[in-house]
């Protein structure tokens, strides 16, 4: 008699990792980013032998905020992705925190950022407008919601970077932080998150919930976080 076993699907995934980031003037650059995201490569790769075609690697300049928006969105969008296959999102860098905007929360509550290659908190010449912001957890909340609804919730976030531990919910020591990003627009990436909190609305104000209501907020992913939202991560 021969035993049947079950046939593990490979995972797709989006590494980020960044070390460099001498274009800003607000942090220092880190040393074992880079490193962690080819170590978990390897893994994939080698141990799980994951086909290379079904992974994403973004290192330092190609770890935008704008690469690694579209990365996200990229992954609902593959056509290669069936719903419920594993997906693995992974981030390496500095992470931050600043005071949410009014209508983000209470007053006085706190926002969660990861901070792409490119962020730029004082810009030469260039207004609070001009400034490449940091990517808050509402964006990253309403691009896995997103996700979740399309690929299914099979989802694994790892975010190795300071103030973690809620990367995902609505320095020269080594510290994978940097001090507060300045103020946050109220609008910032509203085009991504009204479209995914209107729908959970719409959702909510029907009698009959629909099943793809269970990939709202934290039930649409499993974080694993280096450190608690009021915590700071050391390489």
């Amino acid at each position: 008699m021969s035993s049947l076993s079950p046939v593990l699907k490979k995972p797709f995934a989006l590494l980020i990792g960044i070390d460099d980031y001498s274009k800003s003037d607000a942090m220092n650059s880190l040393q074992g980013a880079v490193a962690d995201v080819r170590a978990v490569e390897n893994y994939l790769t080698g141990k799980l032998r994951v086909p290379r075609n079904n992974i994403t690697t973004l290192l330092d300049s190609q770890a935008t905020r704008v690469n690694i928006i579209q990365g996200i969105q990229g992954l609902a969008q593959k056509p290669e992705i069936r719903k419920g296959d594993p997906i693995l999102i992974y981030y390496a860098g500095h992470g931050s925190e600043a005071t949410a905007p009014d209508g983000w929360g209470p007053t006085g509550s706190k926002v969660q950022l990861i901070v792409p290659y490119d962020f730029q908190m004082r810009t030469r010449g260039v207004g609070l407008e001009g400034m490449m912001r940091a990517i808050p957890n509402r964006t990253i909340s309403a691009l896995l919601e997103d996700l979740a609804k399309k690929k299914g919730d099979n989802i694994v976030v790892i975010l190795d970077s300071c103030h973690a531990g809620a990367g995902t919910e609505r320095g020269s020591d080594g510290v994978r932080a940097i001090p507060g990003v300045g103020p946050i627009p109220k609008d910032l990436d509203r085009e991504i998150w009204s479209v995914v909190e209107g729908e959970n609305a719409r959702e909510l104000a029907r009698a009959d919930i629909i099943p793809e209501f269970k990939y709202y907020g934290d039930a649409s992913h499993v974080l694993l976080a280096a450190c608690s939202p009021n915590q700071r991560a050391k390489e």
